[in-house]
């Protein structure tokens, strides 16, 4: 059955390395016995034909060779920020050409690439800049093309990265990518992401992780894989772990997840700066504790059109039941479905007793797809449902849906908007899959007070994805309505994330980030914020003062990165919800823009992105520059070898979607295993 296999070659490459062999030797052998059976011209043709074949495979075979040695992950947290190094070491054993390797690498969704640095075996040492998308391409590829170390980092989406690394001949090559993540208290935890396995064969694996919050300490902190060692303390804590010899069929995740439970905040909350910018925390836990979560008079806008049959609306159902389950007998609960028409059916308002959210279980569960997608008449009779709620109870509207609706997004959202007075209703929208018009949810989000997230199909996982977001959103409210300003005497705030926000949920906490116009001259200043919120006992005010007594970050340009994360999200948001309301978003969002003649939201994003340093998808790119140090011979080479390694699979232009909720998502499969 297998007549040409040579039994004592095992290998089957090596197989094909053996017949060509053969078959040049054979060449030779006819054009020395006779050279009437070919032409001379075919001879020579076939001749050369099959050595520069039998060449090409020897290079392949030689950077067959080349893998990764060692993939070392070194994260730091500290203050709601991570820091993350990956350090690669990359070998190839062919003496006399580069290889050109692409790594596809999967990290934390909100992570942000700010640095890569590539060290030789010479001891040459090439550091990186940030460029924009295109730039940084053609710098890479005049490079590489050339035979030059040189390295580039670009962003497919949020969560999926592409290494591409040009290795000089007969050695090692490091390099080292580090990134940082903006971190957020939910449900009582701080959860961060950590990459792990590649996805390719590498000799050494190691993950070291510290945790650091010397202001409030920490009260837990786990690693949620087994075989790591683990120090826990008040203040700070680590784990370690090392593997070796891990083949590319290991059954070890991408990434995995720890977390830590922080303690209180101080009562006023904290105020943290390095004098040219600052990250302001608050949460006033005792006061919450004493006053109680707010009620809340709640509809759910359920899409049952055409589109939703099938798993999306089983989805819908699954996770419906636990949405409610925080909701109690202080609590108002309606359910709508709309198709053609914005209500198809009702049920309620009732107090959400066990045996009524039962009920609307029981509702829910024998809900069916009809018609089409109106969607401005459900979310115009979803506010009339739930508008004239109590002073102390917070009217919220959550709405699930995949599609886009029977009539212009701007005239939806400009309704939306004159319908629902002074933002009183908090919407919520939870968007199914990629057809669902996210740029009009997002508009409406942002308009009225609210989040929008795409909720990601086909990885098994979107009743979580929706459960966890209702968890950390709207399971227990304690404040709404908070709007936060400062006074910082002579000092300007050039620029701040939106300081307003449309509730607390319990165990989460206000996060404000902003930019000084010029660095404060003295640490020694006195800054006050004020806070105003209802909560369950009527409005309230706090108006906390903050003494910055100047101490050192964790790295440099901590307090500077992390605003502009920040702000970059938020601009992209804007630049999508532009899309669909256009001029119309500008008169009732507070932005850094006072007039749509100036940059776009997507330059100005795109701006704050090279200013700071960090890659993002579609907008900019991390590329070596070469060095002038004269222990830096970078000569030219031939390329023996072009191609991609293993790792995650991602196609070109899969980032488009993920592009559209630049905020992260609630799962999604982002953890793959």
């Amino acid at each position: 059955n297998k007549p040409f296999e040579v039994p004592w070659i095992k290998h089957p490459l090596r197989q094909f390395y053996y017949w060509l062999a053969v078959f040049k030797n054979l060449m030779t052998r006819l054009s020395n016995i006779s050279s009437s059976i070919f032409p001379p011209a075919m001879m020579i043709k076939l001749f050369l034909f099959f050595s520069h074949l039998l060449s090409f495979s020897s290079a392949t075979e030689a950077t067959a060779d080349s893998f990764l040695s060692k993939y070392h992950v070194t994260t730091n947290v500290k203050s709601r920020l991570a820091h993350t190094f990956i350090n690669m070491v990359f070998y190839n054993p062919n003496e006399h050409c580069s290889n050109i390797h692409s790594l596809n690498v999967q990290l934390p969704r909100n992570a942000r690439l700010t640095d890569l640095v590539m060290n030789l075996s010479d001891g040459c040492e090439l550091n990186s800049t940030v460029k924009s998308l295109e730039t940084a391409k053609d710098d890479f590829q005049q490079a590489s093309s050339s035979g030059k170390p040189a390295a580039l980092l670009t962003a497919w989406d949020m969560a999926n990265y592409n290494v591409k690394v040009s290795i000089p001949p007969n050695g090692t090559t490091q390099v080292l990518l580090k990134y940082q993540e903006l971190l957020w208290q939910k449900l009582g935890r701080v959860t961060f992401q950590v990459p792990f396995f590649p996805g390719i064969r590498v000799d050494e694996l190691q993950v070291d992780i510290s945790v650091e919050e010397n202001k409030t300490g920490m009260n837990e902190f786990q690693i949620e894989l087994d075989d790591f060692q683990t120090i826990i303390g008040n203040k700070t804590s680590y784990a370690y772990s090392k593997r070796s010899q891990l083949s590319e069929d290991s059954t070890l995740p991408r990434l995995f997840e720890a977390y830590y439970r922080p303690g209180l905040l101080p009562e006023d909350g904290l105020f943290l700066s390095d004098g040219e910018c600052f990250t302001h925390l608050f949460n006033p836990s005792t006061f919450l504790s004493n006053a109680g979560p707010m009620s809340r008079r709640i509809v759910f806008v359920i899409d049952v059109s055409g589109s939703m049959a099938g798993q999306k609306l089983e989805d819908a159902k699954a996770s419906f039941a636990s949405m409610i389950a925080t909701l109690d007998e202080r609590d108002i609960l309606l359910v709508q479905s709309f198709s053609n028409e914005g209500t198809e059916q009702l049920w309620g308002p009732l107090e959400a007793t066990l045996a009524n959210k039962a009920k609307a279980v029981t509702f829910v569960e024998a809900l069916q797809t009809i018609g089409g997608t109106n969607l401005n008449d459900a979310i115009l009779d979803g506010i009339a449902q739930v508008q004239a709620a109590g002073s102390s109870v917070v009217p919220v509207l959550v709405i699930l849906t995949d599609g886009r609706g029977n009539i212009g997004p701007q005239v939806t959202a400009s309704n939306v908007l004159n319908a629902n007075t002074e933002g009183r209703v908090k919407i919520f929208s939870l968007a199914f899959g990629s057809d669902a018009d996210m740029d009009l949810l997002l508009g409406i989000a942002i308009q009225n007070g609210g989040r929008a997230v795409r909720i990601y199909e086909g990885y098994g996982d979107a009743v979580s994805q929706m459960e966890l977001f209702y968890k950390e959103e709207l399971g227990s409210i304690m404040l709404s309505d908070i709007d936060v300003s400062y006074d910082l005497g002579t000092i300007r705030a050039l620029e701040t994330t939106l300081p307003r926000f449309p509730v607390l949920a319990s165990g989460s906490e206000i996060v404000v980030r902003g930019r000084f116009d010029s660095r404060i001259p003295s640490l020694k200043t006195i800054l006050k914020s004020t806070v105003s919120a209802k909560s369950a006992i009527g409005a309230q005010q706090w108006s906390p003062e903050y003494l910055l007594e100047g101490e050192a970050p964790l790295f440099s340009d901590d307090c500077r990165s992390s605003f502009a994360q920040a702000r970059i999200v938020e601009l992209l948001e804007y630049r999508d919800a532009e899309r669909a309301l256009g001029n119309a978003l500008f008169g009732s969002v507070s932005t850094s823009r006072s007039s749509p003649t100036l940059l776009s939201f997507q330059e100005q994003a795109r701006q704050t992105a090279l200013e700071a340093g960090l890659v993002w998808p579609g907008l900019t790119a991390l590329v070596t520059v070469e060095s002038n140090a004269d222990d830096c011979q970078q000569q030219s080479t031939d390329v023996c070898y072009s191609g991609e390694s293993a790792g995650t699979n991602v196609e070109e232009g899969v980032g488009d979607e993920f592009m559209s909720d630049p905020s992260g998502s609630y799962g999604g499969g982002m953890i793959n295993s």
